[in-house]
């Protein structure tokens, strides 16, 4: 850990400046580096590099919508998609095209499902999608499709409450069990407290 490296005195002069320049211009910046940001930073970035699918939980209000959206807006091929209450499939599309920058309007389903397929397939991209427990097995497996058929080159992080690994693990019932998308989850991560 870099904290007990600095600690023992174990770092490079340059090393140790760089460290505390990086903690001031966060603190200038109102953001504290919890444990619960760094992690997330750390695992963002492990599923931007490996193209994989992530599941990220927390109690309400631990700061995981902070530390997706800071990761987002530092990094330019991140995105950040915050599920409102009400949603529908042509509603997810919609966002992601927009969020993206692909024409929306006037598009079916499937031409929206192909213009997102296609600038994946041609752009690496994060979607982060927070409070993605408020998806339901048909949007997953869409967000899984997208995944799937981006031909590897995109990553998938879904950020919600502490159940969100259950609720991709068993759905309400059998006929929602959303075992091709855990197959697929390439890191889990839920939060204590």
């Amino acid at each position: 850990d870099e904290l007990s490296d600095f600690r023992s005195g174990n770092l490079g002069d340059d090393i140790k400046i760089n460290l505390i320049s990086g903690f001031v211009e966060k603190l200038e910046a109102n953001i504290y580096p919890t444990r619960l940001y760094s992690a997330m930073q750390r695992l963002l970035d492990k599923t931007f590099d490996d193209h994989a699918i992530t599941v990220i939980g927390s109690v309400s209000g631990a700061g995981k919508t902070y530390a997706g959206e800071s990761y987002c807006n530092a990094k330019p091929d991140a995105v950040f998609i915050e599920i409102p209450e009400v949603i529908t499939p042509r509603y997810l599309l919609s966002m992601i095209s927009m969020r993206l920058g692909l024409p929306w309007e006037g598009l079916n389903l499937m031409q929206m499902y192909e213009n997102i397929k296609g600038s994946l397939a041609l752009n690496e991209k994060l979607l982060v999608f927070d409070e993605a427990d408020r998806l339901n097995k048909k949007m997953f497996e869409i967000l899984r499709d997208i995944w799937h058929d981006g031909k590897g080159n995109c990553g998938i992080a879904f950020i919600g409450d502490e159940n969100m690994k259950n609720k991709i693990k068993r759905g309400e019932s059998l006929k929602e069990n959303l075992i091709r998308l855990l197959r697929r989850v390439k890191y889990v991560e839920i939060f204590k407290p």
